[in-house]
């Protein structure tokens, strides 16, 4: 199922509101409605500022944390090298696939399902019996990289779950809907009056389509953090990797490339992976 993005959303919510404003029936209880519509946007306010702020902070540090993840990831690539060309291959391959699923799943929603990989790399470590001084000192670096992607890992799941439920939602949509109705019922019949209102109404609907985005990790990207992965990509020496539901959406544009890997798997069954051409004219 396809979001509609805040903007767009908001413009068909005003293409709705211009063509039902001139439905509404005007009512003579202008006072109790004024009384309502003052009490229902302070509440409104209230919470929406509230959750929103809420969300924002959430949504700050998932993206943080999981950029930090990649960055540690290709820290220890890099360091890998200083142990043996064996040992670098094998977290290349590790990291390749870690990413990889991380990638079939939504931010915050691949802890548990890439954790063996994560367990893997003590083990690639351990297999490393060097007793070189430099070399030990590299392998310290890299448990200390380990332990900086675990705390990343544990607080992106953790903060992933912090969400607005169900009922929350309800009670913030049934205040917008009750917000919308007294500005309608209340509205005079000048053509500028009716504009503001429809606009003013429509500004309700954006406020919680962002609140939507928010929740959802998707404010400025589709599939956030995209483009992190495909930078430790290029680095490790392996071709771009998406899932082939990416492309559904239409903010994600093809990479150019001769080899590009496309998932046609679900998350979490058997990997079928194609490498295709994007390139191609």
């Amino acid at each position: 199922m396809k979001n509609i993005n805040s903007l767009k959303g908001s413009f068909i919510a005003l293409l709705f509101f211009a063509v039902i404003i001139n439905f509404i029936p005007k009512i003579t209880y202008e006072n109790e409605i004024k009384t309502v519509l003052t009490v229902t946007t302070f509440i409104f306010a209230t919470l929406s500022g509230f959750f929103s702020s809420r969300l924002h902070k959430r949504y700050n540090k998932i993206r943080y944390y999981t950029a930090s993840e990649d960055a540690e990831w290709l820290s220890i690539y890099f360091q890998s090298k200083l142990l043996s060309a064996k040992t670098n291959k094998q977290f290349a391959e590790l990291i390749d696939e870690y990413l990889r699923i991380a990638l079939d799943y939504d931010l915050g929603e691949y802890y548990s399902h890439n954790a063996h990989l994560y367990a893997n790399a003590y083990e690639i470590l351990n297999q490393n019996k060097s007793k070189d001084h430099d070399k030990i000192a590299v392998k310290e670096v890299i448990l200390k990289n380990l332990k900086k992607i675990e705390y990343y890992r544990n607080n992106s799941s953790v903060l992933y779950r912090e969400k607005v439920n169900i009922g929350q939602w309800a009670v913030l949509t049934l205040l917008a809907s009750i917000i919308v109705f007294s500005l309608f019922v209340l509205t005079g019949e000048t053509i500028v009056v009716k504009i503001v209102t429809v606009l003013l109404a429509s500004c309700l609907v954006m406020v919680l389509l962002l609140m939507r985005d928010l929740q959802k990790l998707t404010l400025e990207d589709p599939v956030p953090l995209l483009e992190s992965a495909q930078e430790v990509f290029k680095f490790i020496g392996k071709p771009s990797y998406y899932h082939h539901s990416y492309f559904n959406l239409k903010q994600v544009k093809k990479p150019k490339s001769k080899n590009v890997r496309v998932g046609y798997h679900q998350p979490g069954q058997k990997s079928k992976i194609k490498l295709i051409n994007t390139d191609k004219k």
